[in-house]
């Protein structure tokens, strides 16, 4: 094969053994979110543990099986030894070899292994909830904070058109001057106006830089990928329409939320431990059964031959079955302090569920009286930013004829910008608080 095919070949393997790199440019919050469910490490080992438990509730259902053992062992004899013939001491050598085989099971233990095997289903249910919970929690963690990128992003768009306005002043001041239509001192304001709009922006450049670092720190993703969200308009909304009530809201979260699940999962848990820990007052009983043979080189026939191996084996068998019961009297109160702390368990699991539920209905509350809220907020920012941008026209077509000077014009244009700013926050915090809203009702969170 020519040299120059070898080596066309060899950079061929080479680029196709190259693990591919996370190129996406455009990120979409469903893309972030379904990022940080692959590669945040604590989903990962919340996964992990859910596989463990699992594990755990498998090989309780296998602990029903019986055991079953084999074993053999072979000993030579050297010098000075007991023949396990006849007891006797005697000094030639030889050697023995013993096998046998035996089973054991348990056939009560005051149902402890069938609680057992219960009790290791719930905490595997229970790590799938509290899995996802976790998810959850992560997800509005990241919704917060992709939607806080956007709103700094508006505020850059609005600093870069207040810097635009402010160029522009500075570029109608610099030519009324030179026209000699005002003072050369005047331009001092236009520029002071110039360098706060320039700082303006600087600093939510900054602010942009610090919010999509905390994005990709929850995503974990590397630092050095190429990193842009897309920009989403908040949808305004027009009305809010509520066919339910907030306790009718209550109750379906409470049976679809993961946290509500995986605190009642733990309260059957306690139940079933305390069940766990009365087994101890029951006897127990067992059964075992077992087979060994031998062979020995110093058993001999009447002709003083070995007795050859495997009629050594028939011969040597015995087989053996017994029952053992255990019946517990005294153990120092152990059982019955191991009881009470189990009810007391019981009694502190339902006190955290019912705590759970009522943050659950607070939050319920508090989240649709915020959804209310803002949505007036969103209905008065708009009013707000339509008056603004009226007053901004009128004070800047003032500041061109020369009847407002540049302070009042640099009024008339922060205002606009805060509020342009502050329709832009109730806007993001209405859809973040309507997703919430959708969470309670049981409806998926994209990506999740």
């Amino acid at each position: 094969m020519p040299m120059r095919t070898t080596l066309l070949l060899v950079f061929i393997i080479l680029i196709a053994s190259v693990k591919p790199v996370f190129t996406q440019e455009i990120w979409s919050l469903q893309d972030c979110i379904e990022y940080a469910m692959d590669h945040n490490l604590q989903i990962q080992k919340a996964g992990l543990n859910n596989e463990r438990n699992e594990e755990s509730y498998r090989q309780s259902i296998r602990n029903l099986l019986p055991s079953l053992n084999a074993s053999s062992r072979f000993r030579p004899n050297f010098g000075k030894s007991i023949d396990p013939n006849t007891n006797d001491i005697v000094y030639q050598s030889f050697f023995s070899s013993s096998y046998s085989a035996g089973t054991s099971v348990s056939i009560f233990q005051g149902f402890s292994r069938v609680n057992r095997i219960a009790f290791s289903k719930i905490l595997w249910s229970t790590g799938q909830f509290d899995e996802q919970a976790l998810k959850a929690a992560l997800s509005f963690q990241i919704m917060d904070a992709y939607y806080n990128v956007i709103f700094i992003k508006g505020l850059i768009t609005i600093s870069d058109s207040l810097l635009a306005q402010s160029q522009w002043n500075h570029n109608f001041v610099a030519g009324m001057i030179s026209n000699g239509l005002k003072a050369e001192s005047d331009i001092l304001e236009v520029e002071a106006e110039l360098a706060s709009e320039q700082l303006r922006k600087l600093r939510a450049l900054n602010d942009y830089d610090q919010a999509v670092l905390k994005l990709k720190q929850l995503i974990n993703l590397d630092m050095g990928v190429a990193f842009e969200i897309r920009q989403v308009v908040p949808d305004l909304p027009e009305n809010i329409n509520w066919d339910h009530s907030i306790d009718s809201l209550y109750i379906t979260a409470l049976n679809t939320l993961p946290e509500i699940k995986s605190f009642g999962e733990r309260v059957q848990a306690s139940i079933i431990s305390l069940a766990m820990t009365k087994a101890n007052y029951y006897p127990s009983l067992g059964l075992y059964a077992g087979i060994g043979t031998g062979y020995y080189q110093t058993f001999l026939d009447p002709t003083g031959n070995v007795i050859p191996f495997v009629d050594q084996l028939s011969n040597n068998a015995s087989q053996y079955l017994s029952f053992s019961m255990s019946i517990p009297l005294f153990n120092k109160g152990s059982y019955r302090s191991q009881t009470k702390l189990a009810r007391i368990q019981l009694k502190e699991t339902k006190l955290s569920l019912v705590q759970e539920q009522e943050r659950v209905y607070q939050d319920i509350q508090q989240d649709w009286q915020k959804l209310l809220a803002v949505k007036m907020e969103i209905d008065q920012a708009k009013i707000q930013v339509e008056a603004r941008e009226a007053a901004e026209a009128i004070s800047r077509r003032k500041f061109e004829k020369g009847l407002v000077n540049q302070f009042e014009y640099s009024q008339a244009k922060s205002k606009l910008a805060q509020a342009k700013s502050d329709l832009l926050n109730t806007s993001i915090q209405y859809i973040i608080t309507r997703r919430t809203i959708d969470y309670y009702q049981g409806l998926p969170i994209s990506g999740m």
